[in-house]
């Protein structure tokens, strides 16, 4: 969908997810291990649909029992941090 509507779009949800559900998973080695989303192939999508500024949204649900607080901040960290190296590995 990012092809044919992220140039109307201004805003860009992402989370990682296996493709057989809307998973909302943050970017961790073990979720992009099993994920599908891929940076690289985001960016060339929202390229491609002519968008000439987006800025991408982390949209990720946690269990409110299942994870300490310092838990899910590390995962935002890590997930920034992956985003981060995808866009100096594309744009420098």
């Amino acid at each position: 969908w990012l092809r044919e509507l992220a140039n109307l779009s201004p805003a860009i949800h992402i989370q990682q997810t296996d493709g057989k559900g809307s998973r909302h998973w943050p970017f961790t080695e073990e979720n992009n291990a099993r994920g599908i989303i891929v940076p690289e192939k985001v960016f060339e999508a929202v390229e491609a649909s002519g968008a000439e500024r987006n800025i991408l949204v982390f949209e990720y649900f946690y269990s409110a029992h299942a994870l300490s607080d310092e838990s899910v901040v590390d995962s935002m960290k890590v997930s920034v941090e992956f985003w981060q190296k995808a866009l100096h590995r594309v744009y420098g």
